[in-house]
Parts: C-alpha cells; structure tokens; sequence
C-alpha cells in the first residue's frame, strides 16, 4: 500500500495484519503518519470468499481514541464444536473433509482480536484481525495513541 504523503507529511510505521488464521493470505495493511492513519481490509463472503477490499483514511486530528480488544464469538464456537462432534459420530473420512474442515475453520476463528478506530463524528470502525497478532496490534494502537495525543 503506497500512501501519499503530502506536504510536511512523514511516515511513522506500517503494520499488516493476519485477518484470519486458516486463510492467512487475506492481509490488512494500515500505514500511520504524521497527519493520518490510511489503511486496506479485505472484505470476503463467508470468510472465505474474496470480495473486494475496504480503504479507510482517518486524519489524525479527527480520531479521538483507538483500542484493541480482544473477543469470542459464541455462535462460531458452538457451531464448530457441533460439526466437530457430527465428525467424529459419522466415523468416515468423507465426513472428517465435510464436517471436520468447517469445524476447524470456525474454532479458530471463534476467538479473534479487534482494531478499533473512534473518531470525532462518526460511530466506531472495527476491523478484526487474527488472535495471533494481538501483541503486535497493541504496539500499533500504542504508536496511534502517542501521536494523538501529541497532536
């Protein structure tokens, strides 16, 4: 992702971020600078189908807070946990591909972190990332944090 500086603009830091443990090709990019936070999400149906990507440009001045946190998603969970049981009830290998894929997918997905931006006028944008990245997303939102309220 090339961001466009402008004048008096300087780059700070880039971050890419694993949006889900299974499909870890699907990649979200954010880039800070002195005057904004740019970033590209990729947008999928089903988790798994790739469906464009969603560009987000906040200048600095216009973000009040940011925040990482952390959560578990039930329904993922639950469900996984039933197609891993129809797996192992079955006993065939044909149902270990047909129940025992998605059960996989949806259990490692069922925890995840989530990058969130406040900003001064609008509701929150939430952007989740894989559980696996949480340290690295902290320090992220700690370096966006520092340049707010130093700005």
């Amino acid at each position: 992702m090339d961001t466009v500086l402008g004048k008096s603009g300087k780059k700070i830091t880039d971050a890419v971020f694993t949006k889900n443990i299974v499909f870890f090709w699907r990649k979200s990019r954010f880039s800070l600078t002195n005057k904004k936070l740019t970033g590209q999400v990729p947008n999928t149906i089903l988790w798994i189908i790739p469906a464009g990507k969603y560009e987000i440009v906040h200048p600095v001045k216009s973000i009040s807070s940011v925040g990482c946190t952390t959560k578990v998603h039930p329904v993922r969970f639950i469900f996984g946990i039933f197609l891993l049981l129809c797996a192992a009830v079955i006993h065939s290998f044909g149902s270990l591909i047909v129940y025992g894929v998605p059960a996989s997918i949806m259990l490692l997905n069922s925890y995840t972190t989530k990058f969130e931006v406040f900003t001064n006028t609008a509701r929150p944008q939430g952007f989740e990332v894989s559980i696996l990245e949480k340290g690295k997303m902290k320090s992220f939102v700690t370096q966006i944090t520092t340049l707010i309220t130093e700005s």
